[in-house]
């Protein structure tokens, strides 16, 4: 009972007997600009859309500043140090996401409280399901990586009166779910300020770096259809999973339109634009394996010298004829191949 009286003697004293509005910055020298510590914990992908070009993610956010005029000594309120408010009292910052799509509601009518210190630290925590535009490559499905952004900042304040930053330089991770389809790689941030016509802006830029989990696509779409084309592909992960080898057992029956969708999909895969390829093939396809190379080198580098990590992956001579049999091809040959930059 004694905390709630000292509650509602605070309150008045902060809201009602003192003239405090939330229409204006809470500094007492308007030369002051206000910092705005933003602070986002990306809780969850929810949807990245491939065709409309926007990625949705749950995020709790968390904004800190100093209100010059919610101070007090809580000797004069039995020791009391917080309290809570709902967001119609304080002024608030009106930070939002300049990307965001969705219509956006100003919070203010909120039923997510506000945390008022005696020192005159304002924390607001609230969560936040942000629809973000993003520009998808999908050049390189299923390994795709995108690169999406979020910007926040004051919708109408130039810098001078609120400057927005982000302490940590980077998404908080710590309560990530993963997600089934999409691998989290990079969260960092960014602050910014940026020149107008208007003016000079405080903005935080997050960086948000996701990779497509291929295995799905891999197993159900990749693989199957290498299998029901009828030629005799093999795709050999020998001792490290990370290294590509792809080993083509005679090349004479492999189409051109087969073979060069294998090598594009396998230079982008776990070590992009690198492949090792061993081709094997009878007396009569000498003058095959020349087509193949002078196609190959329009997109990709050939080289003859293989690097020592992956030398060590490949089988050898004796390996090959236990395992397809003596007869079955007269010459082999590897490549390190990698995309042209």
């Amino acid at each position: 009972m004694l905390c709630l009286e000292s509650s509602r003697k605070l309150f008045k004293a902060l809201f009602e007997d003192s003239g405090y509005t939330y229409a204006v910055r809470p500094v007492k020298d308007y030369r002051n600009s206000v910092n705005v510590s933003v602070e986002l914990v990306i809780n969850q992908i929810v949807a990245v859309d491939i065709v409309g070009g926007q990625l949705t993610v749950l995020y709790w956010q968390r904004l800190s500043w100093v209100d010059e005029y919610l101070t007090w000594d809580p000797a004069d309120y039995d020791g009391l140090d917080q309290i809570q408010v709902t967001p119609e009292y304080p002024w608030l910052p009106g930070i939002v996401v300049f990307n965001n799509v969705q219509s956006m509601d100003y919070v203010r009518e909120s039923h997510l409280t506000v945390g008022l210190r005696y020192d005159g630290v304002v924390q607001w925590n609230l969560p936040a399901i942000y629809v973000t535009t993003c520009f998808i490559h999908i050049r390189y499905f299923p390994y795709d990586q995108q690169e999406c952004s979020i910007d926040i900042g004051p919708w109408s304040s130039v810098a001078s009166e609120i400057q927005v930053y982000n302490p940590s330089g980077a998404l908080d991770t710590d309560s990530y779910i993963m997600n089934g389809e999409w691998e989290l790689k990079d969260v960092s941030s960014t602050n910014l300020d940026y020149k107008t016509e208007d003016g000079t802006f405080s903005l935080i830029h997050f960086n948000i770096q996701i990779k497509r989990r291929s295995t799905y696509y891999d197993m159900h779409l990749v693989y199957p259809t290498f299998l029901v084309s009828g030629e005799e592909i093999e795709l050999v992960k020998r001792k490290c999973i990370d290294a590509n080898i792809l080993i083509i057992n005679c090349i004479m029956n492999v189409k051109d339109a087969v073979l060069f969708d294998v090598f594009d999909w396998f230079s982008m895969g776990k070590q992009p634009g690198m492949l090792v390829i061993g081709l094997f093939y009878p007396c009569d396809g000498v003058e095959r394996l020349a087509e193949i190379k002078k196609k190959l080198v329009e997109k990709f580098d050939i080289f003859n010298s293989i690097p020592a990590f992956y030398r060590e992956l490949l089988p050898s001579e004796k390996e090959l004829y236990a395992e397809y049999g003596v007869g079955t091809f007269h010459f082999y040959e590897y490549w390190y191949v990698t995309r042209k930059q």
